[in-house]
């Protein structure tokens, strides 16, 4: 039987040097991403000062490899918007 392997995305590195922690670091980490959360962690990113910069990151990681939400989307927005580089 052969292992599947997935390659996540790297964390983004920007949240680590900024003036203002994001807002996500105060909350539990498993609610961007679990089913049925969605709104209530994109209702926490409307209020983090690093939604727009974590909204480009995530958009820049490839479509397949980035789940939960990021910046203020959700997998299935990022993938019905994405465009390839």
């Amino acid at each position: 039987m052969t292992a599947h392997r997935t390659t996540w995305a790297p964390r983004p590195t920007f949240i680590d040097h900024a003036d203002q922690p994001p807002a996500c670091r105060s909350h539990d980490p498993d609610l961007w991403f679990r089913p049925g959360d969605e709104a209530e962690a994109k209702a926490i990113c409307a209020t983090c000062p690093h939604e727009q910069p974590c909204r480009v990151w995530a958009y820049a990681q490839p479509v397949d490899r980035l789940y939960g939400v990021w910046g203020g989307t959700t997998h299935n927005e990022r993938r019905r918007n994405w465009k390839p580089r």
